[in-house]
């Protein structure tokens, strides 16, 4: 796995990043988890996205099988240059 190349850290006074990523189904959204040191973490791959390490983001994630959507708040952990971002959601009660 690569983890491509480190940015600078995101300005604090930034707005928050609206992403959007669509899945087939939750089981597909689920097989792209990775769960590393307690936080979640999701590839969203956009080549575009010039966000830095740090930056807060608000993902909708959308089901072509469901008309259901999840929006959920995460943070850039990691950039991979020239094919997206590393985002981390954690799971042991940090918001």
């Amino acid at each position: 796995m690569s983890w491509g190349c480190a940015t600078r850290k995101a300005d604090k006074s930034a707005k928050t990043a609206l992403l959007r990523q669509r899945f087939v189904a939750v089981a597909q959204f689920r097989a792209h988890l990775q769960t590393i040191d307690g936080s979640t973490l999701l590839f969203f791959r956009d080549t575009a996205t010039s966000l830095a390490i740090g930056a807060e983001a608000l993902l909708e994630i959308a089901f072509d099988n469901s008309e259901d959507t999840w929006v959920v708040r995460a943070k850039v952990v990691v950039r991979a240059e020239g094919q997206g971002l590393w985002l981390s959601k954690h799971t042991s009660g940090s918001r």
